[in-house]
């Protein structure tokens, strides 16, 4: 009979929440950038189709149409499954029944890796704003894992409040039993102290790309301003189309331009808003393929992120390796990367004057603007790679290798 010591070494499990998104490409690249440096690494993964992930060999077997019975069958399957492996990583989020069941049979071998607590259940404890739980996002998550009619919950107030606070005290009793919890930035990190009631913050391992090739590092002719992410409440492109009413409004910036990439429920809306406010000069653009956002990225002058209360936010990372600097709201973790003045600028969320002004500078002053944007890239490429993230969490999760780092990875120093 095999022993613990005939186990494969790694499996990574992973949910994606009603959509495809930052973590789901976070995690294809950890899984790449793992195998790369020799390590067997199994993946399962629950949610919409990923053909990416699926090509890296995806261990899940959910069923065919989405079921409250199905579904728990197939987590009955996933955990006899588990039981071989010695190192289970739980890569961001997981389903909560799922995760507590993991975590209940198999905690001492478990490294939760959040990028963030469950945002339905902790917002307030993230932005202080519960007005940003997306409820049809929860709804299509619902419907997703267990089925159309199972997303009825959701439209009701009463059994949402009743459904929030038992799973709130069933996540914190989940991964209060991990043998190691990390965030992904500073600030996730004093957020899961505060959320899973934690005498320490979490240890920090910062999410990277892969290298690239040598961006040109040209200026753009056109001025192209960029927003890239989920149209979702807390991602905030409302307070970014008003500044840009005010920006387009400058006569020489009539031929600047404005694109939005990405889908989700307050696309519509902000659509709606572009129009009611006259504007002429933007785009909105559905998610694209990496080979078409990379070409976006080429383009633009200046990336701008408002997400309010967002962990960390992989886009000015993107931006950064096309030497493109960012312009972020100052809240969650992403200003651990963009720092005022020299990776690019802050601005108080929401103000939508004062990120107009900073657009503004940012497409008048081309020569600075330049001048971040290299020391953006000159930043991601050096400390924010995916290889330094996977060997970081390899070393934690002791996956074997005299040669692995094994101590707790703290913050950058800024």
């Amino acid at each position: 009979m095999p022993g613990p010591e005939d186990r494969p070494a790694w499996v990574v499990i992973h949910t994606a929440l009603g959509r495809i998104g930052g973590a789901e490409r976070q995690l294809v690249r950890f899984v790449q950038a793992a195998r790369e440096q020799g390590e067997q690494v199994d993946v399962y993964y629950s949610g919409p189709s990923f053909p990416e992930l699926e090509a890296l060999g995806n261990l899940y077997r959910g069923p065919a149409t989405a079921d409250p019975i199905g579904t728990i069958r197939a987590y009955g399957q996933t955990l006899l499954e588990l039981k071989r492996y010695r190192s289970i990583l739980i890569y961001h989020h997981v389903e909560p029944i799922l995760l507590g069941m993991i975590t209940a049979l198999y905690g001492d071998r478990c490294v939760a890796y959040l990028g963030e607590p469950l945002r339905p259940l902790w917002e307030e404890y993230l932005s202080g704003d519960r007005s940003l739980v997306s409820y049809p996002e929860m709804r299509s998550t619902v419907s997703q894992l267990y089925g159309p009619k199972a997303s009825f919950v959701v439209n009701r107030p009463l059994l949402m409040r009743f459904l929030v606070g038992g799973l709130r005290r069933w996540d914190r009793l989940s991964l209060r039993r991990a043998r190691v919890l990390l965030g992904n930035s500073a600030f996730t990190s004093q957020v899961l102290q505060k959320v899973y009631r934690l005498r320490d913050p979490p240890g920090v391992v910062y999410q990277g790309l892969p290298d690239g090739p040598e961006p040109s590092g040209g200026t753009p002719d056109a001025l192209t301003v960029l927003s890239v992410g989920a149209f979702i409440p807390h991602k905030d492109q409302e307070t970014l189309l008003r500044a840009w009413s005010l920006v387009e409004a400058r006569p020489e910036f009539r031929d600047a331009q404005l694109v939005l990439v990405g889908n989700g429920p307050t696309r519509p809306a902000c659509e709606e808003l572009s129009e009611n406010l006259g504007l002429q000069r933007v785009r909105f653009e559905p998610a694209v393929t990496d080979l078409a956002l990379a070409d976006l990225y080429e383009q633009a002058s200046v990336l701008v992120h408002p997400a309010i209360a967002e962990p960390f936010g992989m886009a000015p990372l993107e931006a950064a390796t096309h030497r493109v600097p960012s312009i972020v709201a100052d809240s969650g973790g992403i200003t651990e990367f963009v720092r005022e003045g020299i990776t690019g600028r802050v601005f108080p969320p929401r103000d939508v004057e004062r990120l107009a002004d900073l657009i503004t500078s940012m497409l008048t002053n081309r020569g600075e603007c330049a001048r971040m944007g290299f020391e953006a890239y000159r930043k991601q490429s050096t400390l924010f790679t995916i290889e330094r993230t996977a060997l970081q969490l390899l070393g934690i999760a002791g996956s074997g290798g005299a040669d692995r780092p094994t101590e707790r990875f703290l913050p950058l120093a800024q």
